[in-house]
Parts: C-alpha cells; sequence; structure tokens
C-alpha cells in the first residue's frame, strides 16, 4: 500500500512537473518563432538598405562628376548653364529620395553622424556647382569623392552590424533556445524517471 502511494504520490508530481516544463517549452516554441520572424524582417531591412545605399552612391557619383565638368564648362563658357540640366535634376531628386529612405531606416541616436554625412551631400554638390574657379571646383569635388568612401565605410559598419545580428539571433531568441533546450532535456529526463518508478516500484521504497 505504502508503495503504490509513493509511486502515485511520485507520478503526480512528476506529471505537475512534465505540465509546467510543456507549458514552458510551448512559450519559448512561441518565443523563438516570433524572434525568427524578427531576423527575417532585419534580413529584409538589410537586402533594402543595400539597395538604397547602392543607389545612393552610385547616384552621388554621378552628380559629382556632372557638376564638376558642367562648372568647369561654364568656367570656359558663359553661356553653358548646366543648373536647367534634366540629368542633373533627374540624378538631384534620386539623391533626395534614396537619402531620404535610407534615414528613416536609420535609429536617430545612434546613427547621428552618418545621418549628418547625409544631409552634407546636396552642399558638396552645390559647392562644386557655386565655384568661381578651377582650383575651387577640383577641391570640391575631391572632398565629395573622400565623402563617398567614407559614406560607404559607415553604411558597411552599419549592414555588417546588423548581419551580425541576424547571424546570432535576436536577443531573446538566443535566451529562449537555451531555456528550450534545457527544457527540452530536463522533460525527457522527468518521463525516464516517471518509466522507471512504474516499470520498477521497488525504486519508490528505496527512496521512501
Amino acid at each position: 500500500m505504502a508503495t503504490e502511494l509513493t509511486v502515485g504520490v511520485i507520478g503526480a508530481v512528476a506529471t505537475i512537473i512534465a505540465a509546467l516544463i510543456g507549458i514552458i517549452v510551448a512559450v519559448t516554441t512561441a518565443v523563438i518563432s516570433k524572434e525568427q520572424k524578427i531576423s527575417e524582417f532585419r534580413q529584409d531591412w538589410i537586402n533594402e538598405m543595400r539597395k538604397d545605399v547602392a543607389s545612393l552612391l552610385t547616384t552621388y557619383n554621378d552628380c559629382l562628376y556632372h557638376v564638376k565638368y558642367g562648372a568647369l564648362n561654364s568656367l570656359i563658357d558663359n553661356s553653358i548653364s548646366f543648373h536647367t540640366d534634366e540629368y542633373l535634376k533627374s540624378n538631384l531628386f534620386k539623391l533626395i529620395q534614396h537619402s531620404s529612405s535610407i534615414k528613416f531606416r536609420l535609429n536617430p541616436e545612434s546613427d547621428k553622424a552618418l545621418i549628418r554625412r547625409i544631409n552634407n551631400i546636396r552642399e558638396i554638390i552645390v559647392e562644386i556647382s557655386t565655384s568661381k574657379n578651377e582650383q575651387d571646383i577640383t577641391n570640391a569635388f575631391t572632398k565629395g569623392k573622400s565623402d563617398i568612401e567614407k559614406l560607404e565605410s559607415d553604411f558597411h559598419k552599419v549592414l555588417k552590424s546588423e548581419w551580425e545580428r541576424v547571424k546570432r539571433g535576436e536577443k531573446h531568441f538566443v535566451r529562449f533556445r537555451s531555456l528550450g533546450e534545457i527544457c527540452l532535456f530536463a522533460f525527457i529526463a522527468v518521463f525516464f524517471v516517471v518509466l522507471a518508478f512504474v516499470k520498477i516500484p521497488e525504486l519508490a521504497i528505496l527512496l521512501s
């Protein structure tokens, strides 16, 4: 009788523990699923950001060359006005479009320096277009080319940081994955303990 009672108590306790572990596993699975979805969104963010960055830098580079040679030609012939050039207008519009798209994806606090650099693009182009001599035009153009290299480096850091988070997993994903693994092993252990007590009642006597 005592043996049956002991086995019954152990079985009941084990059942409760197993149920609790099952709940934890279910919650953990739900959280992991959510975090995986966030990682997918982050990957999409990276892909779209990469496209916008490539378009921004390409357009920026085109504008630099176009404005440089337009400004140089206007020094030679005052009748030449490149400011009304449709190609330049189109590229400037693209610059604004890509810049805005990128800035909306950046963090206003942690990415302040990068946002400020993006905002300076227009100033550099204006500086080239308003320069009054060849040396000033060349200097402003060189500044623009250097700015592109710095932007490439800054964007690379941002994209690399986000990619590392995708590879590593979201913070909660990593935590709950570890918790899920622990709960799974605990659940298996409880299952085999209960099974052992059911199959070998003498174990309950030894522990009682």
